[in-house]
């Protein structure tokens, strides 16, 4: 397989970047896209696919996102997650201030050498693999205060994970990835150009080899 090349996170401004993504399945998608359209048409804001982002803002040709991807995949084990609780956090869009209200994920996704080339935000602590830490996106708007903001919190707790919630159980099990492609004129329209079954196996416990550049 060619392995993809150096240049692996630039903050340029390209026409278009390609993002490799979990998407839920099941009754537990349905109910996050049900909140996503919901959170979208209240309070306005981008409205998405519900997904868990691995990689993002990846710039390259199709053929070198499809040879990240295909390691990606070749490279994480199959295994599971936990939506753990509904948050509230600030984010930077194209250099402007954005509230987002996100599912946090309990788990983090091992990515071996390959985590540090892809995106700042993957980390790597003493003796463990680099990692990435997963959320599902529900609301990026900068339409409503933040009195606003911890009652849509609050709410969707309630909805999703309260003792009815809708993504009980909350274990949600992770056996392939995405490939999607994003313009940015239009940030909303993904098209998946591939998936890839997760074929890795358990990494080895202390092993350090092949770790490259830290982040």
């Amino acid at each position: 397989m060619a392995q993809p090349r150096a240049q692996a996170f630039v903050q340029p401004k390209p026409d278009h970047t390609y993002s490799i993504v979990v998407y839920p399945s099941g009754d537990k998608a349905k109910a996050l896209q049900a909140s996503i359209d919901e959170l979208a048409k209240k309070y306005g804001g981008t409205k998405v696919n519900a997904h868990l982002t691995l990689m993002g803002g990846i710039v390259d040709d199709q053929a070198g996102a499809e040879d990240r991807a295909k390691l990606l995949a070749s490279q994480l084990k199959p295994q599971k997650v936990f939506f753990d609780k509904v948050v509230s956090r600030p984010v930077t869009i194209y250099g402007k201030p954005v509230h987002s209200v996100a599912v946090s994920v309990d788990g983090e996704i091992g990515f071996g050498e390959y985590g540090a080339l892809a995106h700042p935000t993957y980390v790597r602590t003493p003796m463990l693999p680099r990692v990435a830490h997963l959320h599902v996106s529900l609301l990026y708007t900068t339409q409503i205060d933040e009195e606003t903001l911890h009652g849509i919190v609050d709410e969707q707790q309630e909805k999703l994970l309260g003792a009815d919630g809708l993504l009980h159980p909350a274990e949600y099990s992770i056996t392939e990835l995405a490939l999607v492609e994003t313009t940015n004129d239009d940030p909303t329209k993904w098209q998946v150009l591939g998936r890839y079954k997760l074929t890795g196996k358990e990494p080895e416990e202390n092993d350090d080899a092949g770790a490259g550049p830290s982040t």
